[in-house]
């Protein structure tokens, strides 16, 4: 008995193999191009368009045929490769060198658009620098205007040049962003399911980069007073130290989203008036301006 099983075990190791050997990796499969005659268009994608140049941070490429309406993920069977370069081997890069890469991607005769992608050496904080409110604040691709800083002017908080104009949430859920840190709120608002889809307001400032958040209703009324220099009343000759930096300038009477919710349907703004500061809880389908802020 043991000799048979011992047959039987070998038997059976060998079948597994060669159906295995027979069975076509994902590569292998053909694809189903739809109808070749068709008009047809190769794109390349990616994640990001830009890396650190540390030899970790990495772009992760797709490349999509589309026939008509109809797109086909290709990316296991197109070559990629860099201008000026070697293909890739797999669909992705990273490097240790500064600069500009092109990529372009190949199939079935038919060859991508050209994708661009930058790799800077990422920089570090003086650790001696010094900040005050008003200041410009620029290290690596994190860029900003100081509207907070500690005693010894080396950490504080920056506010986005850009803005947007979107609604809180397209959706009425209560998420329990209740508290006076627009970062905690924020996190409350990540746990959600398929966040990035339902919370516009968050994932834009999510979108700037690591770190940046939705200010909460506090951190949105120091910003006002450092845009008046110190003050809540309106000082139109302090507005000139932020403007000077800012892509988008402030609207006076702009409605300003905050991280902090009222309940399931409201959520709290803050309106840049003359001469006042107005809380307001409009509801979260409502589009209202947004900026984004970050602590360093």
């Amino acid at each position: 008995m043991k000799y048979i099983s011992l047959i039987m075990g070998v038997l059976i190791a060998s079948l597994f193999a060669i159906s295995c050997k027979d069975t076509p990796t994902e590569t292998d499969k053909p694809i189903d191009i739809p109808d070749p005659d068709l008009p047809k268009e190769l794109l390349l994608l990616c994640d990001t368009t830009s890396i650190a140049a540390n030899n970790k941070d990495t772009v992760f490429f797709q490349v999509i045929l589309q026939v008509d309406d109809q797109q086909t993920n290709v990316t296991d069977h197109a070559s990629i490769q860099m201008l000026e370069g070697e293909t890739l081997e797999a669909p992705h890069f990273f490097t240790s060198e500064e600069g500009t890469y092109l990529f372009q991607a190949a199939f079935d005769g038919l060859k991508s658009q050209v994708l661009s992608i930058e790799a800077v050496v990422p920089q570090t904080q003086d650790p001696d620098r010094t900040y005050q409110v008003g200041d410009l604040y620029k290290v690596g691709n994190v860029e900003g205007v100081v509207f907070q800083v500690s005693e010894d002017g080396k950490s504080g908080m920056i506010v986005s040049l850009d803005e947007a104009f979107c609604p809180w949430s397209d959706i009425y859920e209560q998420v329990g962003a209740f508290y006076m840190s627009g970062e905690t709120n924020c996190w409350a608002i990540y746990d959600e399911p398929e966040w990035e889809k339902h919370y516009p307001a968050a994932k834009w400032c999510y979108d700037h980069g690591e770190g940046w958040f939705l200010p909460c209703y506090e951190e949105l009324e120091i910003l006002w007073k450092a845009y008046n220099n110190g003050n809540e009343q309106l000082n139109p000759d302090a507005h000139a130290v932020f403007e000077q930096y800012f892509t988008d300038p402030v609207e006076l009477g702009s409605h300003y989203w905050s991280s902090t919710e009222i309940n399931n349907e409201m959520a709290t703004t803050f309106a840049f008036i003359v001469n006042d500061v107005t809380c307001t809880n409009p509801y979260k389908t409502s589009n209202m301006a947004v900026r984004a802020v970050r602590k360093f």
